[in-house]
């Protein structure tokens, strides 16, 4: 008998993360990984002026997501995919052993995200580089506050959600009529002179809804605290029903899962690395074909 149990024991040691986690949380923020990629994929493509070349590929790729970049697509399926995103990210808060030391990893990424996107800025004078808040940001402050509720019921989680959209329904767009609080705030550069003789107001960033501009600027990338927080804590009130034992609801595994698995479990380091090796790919990209080689 023991040696029986001993032998189980060894075999779940044995089991990979695939078979170990929540597999279809990990499936669904893999898929959504992918669609982001592909979409800054595409976005690249238009802004180093690639659509348009004679190169087979890059035409085929161009046809292949035209309708969803200049049709309503993109404008149903982005917003789909980042409530998605947000909503998985609480629900699989539930499953981490430690959310302060995931709050605290997303926080050193996003602040270095923020320093180094802001420093790069300065050196770059046509297109938006600069990052203040986005996706990572998002996730960093939802998880510090799910932190303060994860030892409580599921009513002070539900509360919290439900404050959240009241704030966005109500406190945002009250926001939007005081004068700055638009599409086009002012938020200076950080280190540039203008910072020097004004100040740097993060709480705008987070509230408005919208691209936020700077010196006439865009961001590179910008997603508000609301009401994307309060589709982090949704998941997390979901979790707290669906997924009482922390396990998987699906028993089912299929191999066809894996890659979107692996993706979605190391997800903010794809979401890092895409960016880093999509700027210089395409950089270099541009020079050749323009050169016509």
């Amino acid at each position: 008998m023991v040696e029986a149990v001993n032998q189980q024991t060894k075999n779940i040691s044995r089991l990979g993360a695939f078979e170990k986690r929540v597999h279809e949380v990990d499936f669904v923020r893999g898929l959504l990984m992918i669609i982001v990629i592909l979409d800054h994929i595409f976005l690249k493509l238009w802004q180093f002026g690639l659509v348009n070349t004679s190169i087979p590929f890059l035409n085929g790729l161009y046809k292949v997501f035209s309708f969803y970049w200049y049709s309503d697509a993109r404008s149903v399926i982005r917003p789909l995919v980042l409530f998605g995103f947000t909503f998985i990210s609480g629900l699989s808060s539930a499953f981490s052993k430690n959310n302060w030391k995931r709050a605290g990893l997303l926080l050193v990424v996003y602040s270095s995200l923020l320093v180094v996107t802001n420093v790069m800025q300065v050196f770059v004078n046509n297109g938006a580089v600069r990052i203040d808040f986005n996706v990572i940001g998002v996730l960093a402050f939802s998880t510090i506050f799910y932190c303060l509720f994860q030892k409580y019921s599921w009513k002070p989680i539900a509360s919290f959600a439900l404050l959240s959209v009241l704030i966005t329904v109500y406190f945002v767009p009250f926001l939007t009529t005081i004068p700055g609080f638009t599409n086009n705030v002012y938020i200076p550069v950080l280190w540039s002179p203008e910072f020097l003789r004004s100040s740097w107001d993060p709480i705008r960033n987070c509230f408005v809804y919208g691209r936020v501009e700077t010196m006439g600027i865009a961001q590179g990338d910008y997603m508000p605290l609301f009401p994307y927080i309060g589709f982090f804590f949704l998941g997390a009130l979901v979790a707290k029903f669906l997924y009482k034992n922390k396990k998987s609801i699906f028993k089912n595994r299929y191999n066809f899962e894996r890659p979107f698995c692996f993706v979605g479990r190391h997800a903010i380091w794809f979401y890092l690395g895409h960016q880093v090796i999509l700027f210089p790919l395409f950089e270099i990209l541009r020079i050749i074909f323009s050169k016509g080689v």
